[in-house]
């Protein structure tokens, strides 16, 4: 909040900071510790296109999986094609507001729908998949925006005011898109589904005292292998099942 108040110049303004109104039994958030640093994703390829695999075959339903960037989106989409048979939909880099509504009119409540879409893209926000028709979200990286002059800059006037630039300038706005991104999946009493978060950094002291209060109190539960993650997937659903 501070940083939002700062940014937006509203540091003598009033505040106030809600609790998340809906049950935490409806949701996990899993945490795959793998490295998507822009010099490491050519290299993980294979085992992010794996995760992804066993992330949207673990129930049937539909799932958002959330990319960094359009070029790591089609890099992605390429291999996994070849290796797996599963349908996947792609975000277009172009799409205009009749397209995105047609896109998204294709994740109905009995639907299959797997989407690669872009973090901090027109999907990321204001999307309101209601109940089965969105039941987990992937999100590859911290969100951190790319390197600019216009960043820079940014970074640049708040180490001058004595603040953490870097921070003002690319981590907060990176964390941003990955909380909006999550946001997808639970938007009503009834939603239930999977936050699933991959990059190592997510598991730092850093970023974890940056959670929001809701994602502190759950926490956020490691499956770094294929086994982990089925049991883990398994249980919470199981336990929905039960408590239904």
């Amino acid at each position: 909040m501070p940083y939002f108040m700062e940014i937006l110049g509203a540091s003598d303004s009033l505040k106030l900071r809600l609790d998340m109104p809906f049950c935490q039994d409806n949701y996990a958030i899993f945490l795959r510790e793998i490295s998507t640093r822009y010099r490491d994703r050519r290299q993980n390829i294979g085992v992010i296109s794996q995760s992804i695999h066993e992330f949207i075959n673990s129930k049937k339903g539909n799932y958002f999986i959330f990319f960094p960037s359009y070029a790591y989106l089609k890099e992605i989409y390429e291999f996994y094609k070849e290796k797996f048979d599963d349908e996947i939909l792609i975000q277009d880099r172009y799409m205009n507001e009749i397209e995105s509504q047609k896109f998204l009119q294709k994740f109905d409540y009995s639907s299959e729908k797997t989407a690669f879409v872009v973090l901090g893209g027109i999907f990321s926000e204001g999307v309101d998949l209601i109940g089965e028709r969105l039941i987990g979200a992937m999100i590859i990286s911290v969100g951190m925006p790319g390197v600019s002059n216009e960043r820079n800059l940014i970074k640049t006037h708040f180490d001058q005011i004595s603040k953490n630039g870097f921070d003002y300038s690319y981590t907060y706005p990176g964390l941003n898109k990955v909380y909006q991104a999550a946001g997808r999946v639970i938007r009503g009493e009834e939603d239930k589904g999977i936050i699933y978060l991959l990059d190592d950094r997510f598991n730092n002291y850093k970023y974890k005292t940056l959670y929001p209060k809701h994602w502190k109190n759950k926490g956020l539960t490691i499956v770094n292998d294929s086994l982990t993650f089925k049991k883990q997937t398994n249980r919470f659903w199981e336990g929905l099942i039960e408590k239904e």
